[in-house]
């Protein structure tokens, strides 16, 4: 619970506008046989080692390592298959989702590895758009301090490729019914962490959809991006 206070904590002060230079992602990573560990993906676009806004989560203990340092972009690249979803950063919401992952997932007799990364996404972000007229993503101060969802899962055999999706659009389903039922769930899905399953374009709103449609057909009027480049989520979609 000190993981998921500091997470909510963050979010509101980075909300409140106490420094847009920070980024934190917190994830809860199990598998099917090891124990659970918690780790706090901490970014700072200025060159200052533990900036005050984060000392919440740099003053947790014990630590297993830290690899924290000045560093540039190329030394920290990777790359995963994503699942996610959107809702309100409330540390006792952010538990129940991590309790529907383990109630999911533990039972599985599988070898995987998952994690749930929680990415605070502040009001003082989403403000910086409405600042200049809004963006085409939906997103909007009003909503709050969010959290985007980045669900991770990796396997090796083939065939667990049936029950290990199924469990990923089971646990996405019941995370979606629950913050919705908390009043608390937000339609937004970052494209970056969807699944091949998920429409992210859709989650924009059909005005900024139909925007970016319209815009679309004047700077690529043979729709070469949308049926011709493969992969991605396209505009249109069937």
């Amino acid at each position: 619970m000190v993981q998921l206070q500091a997470l909510e904590d963050f979010g509101a002060a980075s909300g409140a506008g106490a420094d847009p230079f920070a980024s934190v992602e917190t994830t809860f990573a199990f598998t099917s046989s090891g124990p659970a560990a918690i780790l706090n993906q901490i970014a700072y676009t200025k060159a200052q080692p533990y900036p005050e806004i984060t000392k919440n989560f740099t003053d947790i203990q014990p630590v297993l390592f830290n690899t924290m340092r000045i560093t540039n972009l190329t030394n920290i690249t990777i790359d995963y298959l994503f699942g996610t979803a959107t809702f309100a950063n409330n540390a006792t919401l952010l538990a129940q989702i991590l309790s529907i992952a383990e109630t999911t997932f533990k039972p599985l007799q599988r070898n995987y590895s998952t994690g749930i990364t929680l990415q605070a996404v502040p009001k003082s972000i989403t403000s910086k758009a409405a600042l200049t007229g809004g963006n085409s993503l939906g997103l909007d101060p009003e909503d709050g301090n969010v959290i985007w969802m980045d669900f991770t899962l990796i396997w090796s055999n083939e065939a667990d490729d049936v029950a290990l999706n199924a469990a990923t659009e089971t646990f996405l389903t019941q995370t979606v019914q629950y913050t919705k039922s908390q009043g608390q769930y937000h339609s937004f899905l970052y494209s970056n962490y969807a699944l091949p399953s998920q429409n992210p374009i859709a989650s924009y709103g059909l005005t900024n959809q139909a925007t970016l449609r319209a815009v679309s057909k004047i700077y690529d009027p043979n729709q070469v991006f949308q049926k011709q480049v493969p992969g991605g989520f396209k505009l249109y979609r069937n």
